[in-house]
């Protein structure tokens, strides 16, 4: 493993931080943070001068990368034989993680690109939602994406099952790596391996952005503008857009969004396939709002809804390992028991 820098001062306590994020992702197996690339994985960090994590506006970001192609060393520059005694080894006795716990965030949303009110509004549509505490602690969700295909995501590991009715992909969003199957025989071909993951791996992010987007409106890379009031059927709406700087698979595209002033909800979206189109590719309404564990979410787009939306403690290993038919319906019945 090799760790690298891109800030010119490091405090002990940020070099402590360092290595406790690089330890609790490799007890973890690996899959508690998403790579910046297939073979990367990229972390942000706010720190103040002194290394410890700084909530006021002034920060500095630290930055650093793990290639796992790499031995494991520490660039030499930054470590003398005081700092090895001080800050590896106490790491290593203090780091105690719990891979059965939700990861803590890492990269941070960038509200100097935002505007005010529109990040206000934000915030009460993610409180109403159930708030991001309740959002993080939720492991299990699965649901039907518009009756269609079947997704399942263990939001603490990355693991995810994408199953439509000729192929099923089971991977981890972090390592991207899996196992895929296409009319019942499993995908061997590398190159037809990688591009069934790859599809697995964008239907996922499509599909859970139609359920999940009021927790991911402060996610890294989202951009929020208040462009004013309005009515959705008769109610009083604030507008919204929401545009994406150098994230995801489709940064171009652009959401506006309509919340309602007395819920705090998330009522309809219009989509736009690109953020300089005049008119949206769509127009949808988010209805029929339930409680799930502890959190909201709606499964009603108007002319179709998505099914078997569920959110779980505990699921069989088998969801995430076997090519074996998943029965959402009786999983849901048997935790309502």
């Amino acid at each position: 493993i090799r760790i690298s820098y891109e800030i010119h001062t490091y405090s002990l306590g940020a070099k402590l931080e360092l290595l406790r994020r690089y330890l609790e992702d490799q007890r973890c197996g690996g899959k508690r943070f998403a790579p910046a690339d297939s073979q990367q994985k990229q972390f942000n960090f706010p720190f103040d001068d002194t290394g410890l994590i700084n909530g006021s506006y002034k920060r500095r970001y630290l930055k650093y990368q793990i290639s796992t192609r790499h031995i494991f060393m520490f660039q030499l520059k930054f470590f003398d034989i005081n700092h090895l005694i001080v800050f590896f080894i106490p790491a290593l006795l203090f780091t105690v993680v719990n891979c059965n716990e939700p990861p803590k965030e890492l990269a941070t949303f960038d509200s100097a690109a935002s505007d005010p009110k529109a990040i206000a509004i934000a915030e009460e549509v993610i409180e109403a939602s159930g708030g991001l505490e309740n959002w993080h602690k939720t492991r299990y969700v699965a649901w039907r994406w518009l009756d269609k295909r079947l997704n399942v995501w263990d939001k603490w590991t990355g693991d995810i099952r994408v199953a439509s009715k000729i192929s099923i992909v089971i991977m981890n969003l972090n390592t991207r790596k899996g196992i895929a199957w296409k009319t019942g025989t499993e995908i061997t071909d590398a190159d037809e391996l990688q591009r069934a993951l790859d599809y697995g791996y964008e239907t996922w992010m499509n599909d859970s952005y139609w359920v999940f987007m009021p927790f991911k409106l402060k996610d890294p890379g989202v951009i929020l503008k208040y462009l004013g009031e309005g009515e959705i059927e008769g109610r009083p709406v604030d507008i919204l857009s929401v545009t994406f700087k150098n994230v995801g698979k489709t940064p171009e595209n652009k959401y506006d969004i309509y919340v309602d002033k007395e819920s705090k909800l998330l009522v309809w979206w219009d989509y736009y396939m690109d953020a300089t189109d005049e008119q949206p590719r769509f127009k949808m309404p988010w209805k029929n709002y339930q409680k799930y564990g502890d959190i909201w979410l709606s499964d009603d787009r108007g002319l179709r809804k998505h099914t078997d939306l569920g959110v779980f403690e505990e699921l069989p290993a088998s969801v995430f390992e076997s090519f074996e038919r998943v029965d959402l319906t009786k999983l849901i019945e048997q935790q309502a028991l």
